[in-house]
């Protein structure tokens, strides 16, 4: 849960500072766990986990969103993640918890 968590949170803040269309993340985890049918209580517990990180934004000194992120919302910001990167433009490369060196080669 955590690597999902992650992504959706520095993707909507991401989006927030930059605009999405300026905004190209290489992640490691995709939405269909979440998405799928029996995703459904671990949907629910990712976007009570990215809420209750974008409250704190502003401590460091980032915006929040006016309202608490939906499922609908969280999805979008993981798939935000899908990017490839290369050898032009600004991207960035996240995996949080786990395995970042085998998955960036």
């Amino acid at each position: 849960m955590p690597d999902w968590g992650v992504q959706a949170t520095v993707s909507w803040l991401l989006s927030d500072c930059f605009g999405d269309e300026s905004v190209s993340i290489v992640a490691e985890e995709d939405d269909k766990t979440l998405s799928s049918s029996d995703g459904t209580a671990l949907l629910e517990s990712v976007v009570a986990a990215v809420n209750g990180c974008l409250v704190e934004a502003p401590k460091y000194g980032l915006r929040s969103p006016e309202k608490d992120l939906g499922p609908h919302d969280v999805l979008q910001a993981i798939r935000k993640c899908s990017s490839t990167g290369g050898p032009k433009g600004r991207f960035w490369v996240l995996d949080p918890v786990d395995g970042t060196l085998g998955f960036v080669r």
